[in-house]
């Protein structure tokens, strides 16, 4: 799923963020939640190309535009909910899980 329009300041603000609830993970929980440039493919995982920053929940890593992950937390579960918000001030974007 992709959103419809780009984060920008001018539109929401000095902080922008999204939440995702995780339902069913399906067989492998190979989902992504994060940001990435307009137009990226639909077809690759966020935080895997240039210019996209991801955390997954089949293992819990971040993603910073290639395919090595850094350890952040444990796999997610079902009924979790993913946050992913950019503070335009620091230009840092942050995740949450569950608030």
């Amino acid at each position: 799923v992709q959103a419809a329009r780009a984060f920008s300041q001018a539109a929401d603000g000095p902080v922008a963020y999204y939440e995702v609830a995780i339902k069913r993970k399906g067989p492998t929980g190979a989902i992504g939640v994060g940001l990435a440039q307009q137009g990226y493919s639909k077809t690759k995982m966020p935080g895997w190309e240039p210019v996209s920053h991801a955390w997954h929940g089949d293992d819990g890593c971040t993603f910073s535009s290639c395919g090595t992950g850094a350890p952040f937390s444990q796999p997610w579960a079902e009924g979790d909910v993913i946050g992913c918000g950019i503070d335009f001030a620091k230009r840092a974007i942050f995740l949450t899980r569950n608030g």
